[in-house]
C-alpha cells in the first residue's frame, strides 16, 4: 500500500513526505503523511471485517496531535467514515486518502 501511495504521489507531481511513526511503547503508526500544513495518520490493515482495534492507534494518534483526520486502508470493499474523522477505504482505493487531503 505505501509503495502504491508513494508511487501516485510521484506520478502526480506532488511532495508529500512519508513516514512512520512508532514510540518506545510499541505505539505506531503504518503511514504519516506530512503535507507541509497538517500530518494525517494512515493505519493499513489486511482484514476485510473491520474490528475495533483496527482503530486503536489511530485514535491514540489522534490524542497526541489533536488532528481529528485519519485513515484506515482495509481488505474490504466498503468505503465508510466513522466517528473522530476517520475515513475507511478498500485497498483498491487506497489512494483516494490523497486526493482528500
Amino acid at each position: 500500500m505505501v509503495v502504491e501511495i508513494l508511487k501516485h504521489l510521484h506520478n502526480n507531481g506532488r511532495n508529500e513526505r512519508l513516514c512512520f511513526w512508532r514510540n518506545h511503547t510499541g505505539w505506531e503508526i503504518d503511514l504519516l503523511i506530512d503535507t507541509g500544513k497538517f500530518t494525517i495518520p494512515v493505519e493499513i490493515k489486511a482484514g476485510q471485517t473491520i474490528q475495533s482495534d483496527f482503530f486503536r492507534n489511530l485514535s491514540y494518534w489522534q490524542q497526541l496531535s489533536s488532528i481529528d483526520k485519519g485513515f484506515l486502508i482495509y481488505g474490504g470493499n466498503e468505503p465508510q467514515i466513522r466517528s473522530g474523522g476517520i475515513k475507511l477505504l478498500p485497498w483498491y482505493r487506497s489512494t483516494d486518502a490523497l486526493e482528500m487531503l
